[in-house]
């Protein structure tokens, strides 16, 4: 049985994925509005309007049509009625070597189609892993995400089963720990030993420790595999700070590596403003452009706050809203409208521009419905069914932009 405090952490990365909306690379597609290109431009209709599904599935499939008419083919398609599409895109996705295949497969998850795991369970494992990681971000930002268990687990059992006796490639790791972290958000025992053997294979991947935080508890070799990374000086500050919070289920003491890397960040970066930060990355001075990376790269490092059930947690994110860093403090605001709502109903109205302060209500909100009274206290009505509109439309993590990356893209 899971403790309490990782009873809270998963119910806390539940709401994360909840709040990480559809992703830049599953909005490709709008399935409402064909009239533009992704990148804006606006297009000239090359598809005959009375081509059937089966025609533009074979446009589409037919890597002799040009591209930009399979382009046209593909929007024409997402024109037709829902069954006649859902329909379609099916098929795009058991056709082999086609560049539309993850598209289909992207709408056909956001559609929740009841096909979309089996179609998806016998391909995926062939597919690249820029294209598992899409796949991967779609299921994880669902509302009904359960209905594609079957996917995260069946390529993290093929991807521990074929890498077992290599080192894996970073991309090769990013999927790993997309999967084990959906995998902890259902809580289901028959995936801990996957979730487990995750970190043996990726260590130095910060996504399998914290999967492990949520779903079980790391003892025997895990425990000192977690051990030997959280002190390995070759590890980057969030790979050390996520093993030291899942070794934390047994060991509390832990938690202290994790608190002393947040705390390293903030003295370095939270009175330093970004646009200071941006200057030097695009002058000729290369110091500059690679402490403006140290900087973003270990932003995520206060997403780490959701973690740690350390009292030293609320303290350290108490006073990080007042730092002068605004993307820092943007991310600590985000922090604790999931964890400490309080902080930011109280929080004085220049802690943050007026943008940011009303859609961190807006998200104490979304987090916690039970507080909208008095969030209607400082913010209307009106505003916040807009934000929250817009947070059901894109998600938190766009909408709060790289400080939603920190805190929500796990």
């Amino acid at each position: 049985m899971l403790s309490n405090a990782r009873s809270t952490n998963q119910f806390l990365l539940i709401l994360c994925f909840a709040a990480f909306g559809l992703t830049s690379w599953a909005r490709t597609i709008d399935v409402g509005d064909p009239k533009e290109t992704p990148d804006g431009n606006s297009r000239v209709q090359t598809v005959p309007t009375e081509c059937d599904s089966r025609e533009l599935v074979a446009l589409i499939c037919d890597d002799v049509i040009p591209d930009a008419r399979r382009r046209e083919a593909f929007y024409s398609l997402l024109r037709l009625n829902g069954n006649e599409r859902t329909t379609a895109l099916r098929e795009i996705v058991t056709r082999n070597a086609n560049p539309y295949d993850v598209e289909a497969a992207i709408l056909l998850v956001r559609a929740n189609d009841p096909h979309a795991t089996r179609l998806l369970i016998e391909r995926i494992v062939r597919w690249r892993a820029e294209s598992q990681v899409q796949i991967l971000s779609t299921i994880a930002s669902h509302r009904s995400k359960s209905a594609f268990h079957e996917i995260p687990q069946r390529l993290l059992e093929s991807l521990l089963q074929s890498s077992s006796a290599l080192v894996p490639s970073a991309e090769t790791c990013e999927v790993v720990g997309r999967s084990a972290m959906i995998l902890a958000t259902f809580d289901q025992e028959a995936d801990h030993a996957s979730i487990l053997k995750s970190v043996h294979l990726c260590p130095m991947s910060f996504r399998p420790w914290l999967a492990t935080r949520v779903a079980t508890q790391l003892t025997g070799r895990e425990a000192e595999l977690g051990a030997a990374v959280m002190q390995d000086a070759t590890a980057t500050s969030l790979v050390r700070a996520a093993a030291s919070v899942a070794l934390s289920t047994e060991h509390p003491e832990a938690e202290a590596t994790a608190i002393r890397e947040i705390e390293n960040y903030l003295a370095a970066f939270g009175d330093v403003d970004v646009g200071s930060l941006l200057h030097g990355l695009r002058s000729d001075d290369q110091l500059s452009k690679q402490e403006y990376v140290i900087f973003r790269e270990n932003l995520r490092l206060i997403g780490i706050l959701v973690f740690v059930n350390s009292d030293r947690a609320e303290e350290i994110a108490t006073d990080a809203l007042e730092v002068r860093n605004e993307q820092i403090r943007l991310a600590v605001g985000l922090v604790c409208a999931l964890r400490w709502p309080q902080r930011i109903i109280e929080a004085r109205d220049n802690s943050f521009s007026p943008r940011d302060m009303n859609r961190l209500l807006a998200a104490v909100t979304y987090f916690h419905p039970d507080l909208k009274t008095r969030i209607r206290e400082r913010l209307s009505e009106e505003k916040m069914e807009e934000l929250l509109a817009e947070f059901k439309l894109y998600g938190l993590e766009a909408s709060f932009g790289t400080a939603g990356v920190a805190v929500l893209g796990f």
